[in-house]
């Protein structure tokens, strides 16, 4: 039984990165700038959290968070991890804001268990500490791709 719920927890890793390259994807076709490397950036973000997550579950037999759970959890604590990174750390922002709404948008198809309530609210306290933190007048760079001879 094992080696099952070690495959199903697997499965739901790279579920949660999926959804974060796809996230990514989606504003790199709506002209945003993505990091060269978003792909890795994605694995990385789960990567970092996926012990904590693992904890949080319980052990074989717990049903495992969402995969949008996960990849919110995942974001959020990455915007920590890049603050130095404005460019990557306002691209992590928009995710989390974007995991944040669909998980909204989609709570009655959801099937979200404590685990999952648990990483949401955190994911949601670290989006709000970040909003907080922003300066009121805008002095950050646009992560929009601009067409030449546009002005900005």
């Amino acid at each position: 039984m094992g080696i099952f719920n070690f495959g199903r927890a697997l499965a739901r890793r790279n579920e949660a990165v999926a959804a974060i390259q796809t996230c990514f994807e989606s504003f790199g076709r709506n002209g945003v700038a993505l990091p060269r490397e978003y792909r890795q950036l994605a694995t990385d973000l789960v990567g970092e959290v996926w012990p904590a997550v693992s904890l949080l579950c319980g052990g074989e037999g717990k049903a495992l968070p969402n995969r949008v759970s996960i990849a919110a959890f995942a974001i959020a604590k990455g915007i920590g991890a890049h603050r130095n990174n404005e460019r990557t750390a306002n691209l992590l922002a928009a995710a989390l804001g974007v995991m944040l709404k669909s998980v909204a948008s989609e709570s009655t198809t959801l099937a979200l268990h404590e685990v999952d309530k648990i990483l949401l609210d955190q994911a949601r306290k670290l989006f709000m500490d970040y909003g907080s933190a922003l300066p009121t007048q805008g002095s950050a760079l646009p992560t929009r791709l601009r067409k030449p001879g546009e002005k900005g």
